[in-house]
């Protein structure tokens, strides 16, 4: 009957009382429960924060890309205006 009633202590949770009156648990259960809790929350906000930076990093490399885009068609209209300027210079020889 002794080791019942010691078994049964050691499942039970053990309460402290707080200094603003709410009670905290010391229950190993609950201590994981609020571990693994914790943990999936800051899982959320790497998740979060990893989105958010791909987003950013996705919209500098469209505007790089849209920029080299432009450099390239300012590039190729002025070969192509020079091209043109000398054939017609070709064409008076």
């Amino acid at each position: 009957e002794e080791d019942l009633i010691i078994g049964e202590e050691d499942d039970m949770p053990s309460f402290r009382y707080r200094p603003d009156g709410r009670t905290r648990t010391n229950c190993s259960r609950c201590q994981k429960n609020l571990s693994l809790q914790t943990s999936v929350k800051g899982l959320y906000v790497f998740c979060v924060l990893l989105i958010i930076a791909v987003m950013v990093l996705a919209s500098l490399v469209f505007k790089k890309v849209n920029s080299i885009a432009e450099d390239i068609s300012s590039a190729q209209t002025y070969y192509e205006k020079t091209i043109v300027s000398v054939q017609e210079n070709l064409q008076e020889l």
